[in-house]
């Protein structure tokens, strides 16, 4: 009865501080895979389609779970307060999956090393840069974290009853349905408990039937798409591969470089990892699987470099093992450094979240949404949070209206310039001539649109030789992008 009433204690603090928690929320912008992922969900939730699409197509390279997830929140949130920014309203979804991860990080962390490390732990964990970077770029990874921790957690109530391996399946389903491949971290997870616990465990047919459940729901929606999608199987098989080998298969600097980021974004936790490391006492079971789920989240730092929002598996054993190595010092002690920490994380992800340039599609993106005639975009790489702006104002506009032309095909968000990514991956998109582009060639892209949106890269060099039935209309903040209109 005591640990319960201790227990419930610290459940009404980590209500109290997820509360808080949702003033860091974000208004700003979006920008990148952000606007990708805004521009995704209220597409979701306009017309329902069973797979995710992007300016009205069928996209492959997402699958639904998460995105509806945001989706509802947000049109929970637009209900409630009609007034509420956008960016809000869509953040707010990311943000409740961040507090749910902490929730089930203590459940977790609870029947491992009792209530306190498992409140200091979630309290860690919610305040990581990482955790609210992620969060606050709308990732996916916030909501396959929420959905890998309830795994893990039914994984280790299946001890008490067979029932609970029917849970772990279904939110190692919706993983999968959220990061596909990702999801495969969850049966790794799984076994590594087992084995800490009761290997003998392991030859149930129930357990082994479980860990096929996320390559199982990856088959599944993979058919799904073929059945649904023209030319599905090609479109799928082709994210699959890309994802695989483009993003997963890295060099050793590569993984240098991913280390360093994660120190960066974990920081101060980071410096206490190794500490807590050192502390564990490998004949406890407990102690063990921690350092096994450590070891099994270092393979996301294989990922390609620079994806900050890949590193976020490794928070949760992170939180755990800095909580370890603060409990080294007294109790008094301890819970001043374990405040210290908080302030200097909090400051931390301020800093990383310092204003960028992030305001100059968003601007562009308003401006367009004033009309519907066709507009074509000429820029180095894909530009999604113009797209998003322009059809979020709710104008009727047909995103067939839209067209694109990278420089950089294979560049950072190029991939949303692709109704197609059959086409990119197999390099069977039209060529361009971007790269070398000469005033004359700029004009000739130009001609027949009634608005262009060119990069200042693009403008300078088509001010040379402009259209004379062109003139610039609209400038971005920073001059980033200029909008052209045709006269008349």
């Amino acid at each position: 009865m005591k640990r319960e009433k201790g227990a419930a204690v610290f459940v009404a603090l980590l209500v109290v501080i997820s509360l808080a928690r949702l003033f860091l929320v974000s208004a700003q912008p979006f920008n990148d895979d952000a606007a990708v992922y805004a521009e995704m969900a209220r597409e979701a939730f306009a017309g329902l389609p069973l797979v995710p699409h992007y300016l009205g197509n069928p996209v492959s390279w997402k699958p639904p779970a998460g995105i509806y997830l945001y989706a509802a929140a947000a049109t929970a949130a637009e209900a409630a307060w009609p007034q509420i920014p956008v960016e809000i309203a869509l953040r707010l979804g990311p943000a409740l999956a961040s507090i749910a991860c902490a929730f089930a990080l203590f459940a977790i962390a609870r029947r491992l090393f009792g209530d306190e490390a498992a409140f200091l732990s979630a309290v860690a964990f919610l305040t990581a840069s990482e955790t609210l970077a992620v969060a606050n770029g709308m990732l996916l990874d916030t909501a396959f974290i929420l959905f890998a921790l309830l795994a893990l957690y039914a994984y280790m109530r299946s001890f008490e009853g067979r029932g609970w391996l029917w849970v772990a399946s279904a939110f190692a389903v919706l993983a999968a349905l959220t990061k596909t491949y990702a999801a495969l971290l969850i049966p790794l997870l799984a076994i590594a408990y087992y084995l800490s616990r009761n290997p003998r465990r392991m030859r149930s047919p129930a357990f082994i039937a479980s860990l096929f459940a996320a390559p199982a729901a990856m088959l599944a929606y993979a058919l799904l798409f073929a059945l649904i999608v023209p030319n599905g199987l090609r479109e799928i098989a082709a994210s699959y591969i890309y994802d695989s080998l483009g993003r997963v298969f890295m060099s050793a600097p590569g993984l240098l470089s991913n280390a360093t980021d994660i120190f960066r974004m974990l920081f101060p936790w980071s410096v206490l990892v190794p500490a807590g490391v050192v502390t564990l006492r490998l004949r406890k079971q407990e102690d063990m699987f921690l350092l096994m789920w450590f070891c099994i989240s270092l393979i996301t730092l294989l990922g390609k470099p620079g994806y900050f929002w890949y590193y976020l598996p490794l928070v949760p054993p992170a939180a755990l093992l800095s909580v370890r190595a603060l409990s080294l010092l007294r109790p008094a002690h301890m819970r001043a450094a374990f405040i210290l920490c908080l302030i200097v994380s909090l400051a931390n992800y301020e800093e990383l979240a310092a204003p960028g340039g992030n305001g100059e599609q968003a601007a562009v993106g308003i401006f367009l949404s004033h009309g519907c005639g066709s507009t074509l975009f000429i820029t180095e790489r894909g530009v999604p949070a113009v797209a998003f702006y322009k059809f979020s104002a709710g104008g009727g506009c047909s995103y067939s209206s839209v067209s694109q032309m990278v420089a950089e095909p294979f560049g950072s968000e190029s991939y949303t310039a692709f109704a197609s990514m059959w086409e990119l991956v197999m390099e069977k998109y039209e060529p361009n001539s971007l790269a070398n582009a000469t005033p004359r060639y700029l004009g000739s892209l130009a001609a027949g649109y009634e608005t262009v949106v060119m990069e200042k890269k693009f403008y300078d060099i088509y001010g040379k030789e402009p259209l004379p039935d062109y003139s610039p209309v609209f400038f971005s903040p920073h001059g980033d992008f200029v909008v052209l209109r045709r006269a008349g």
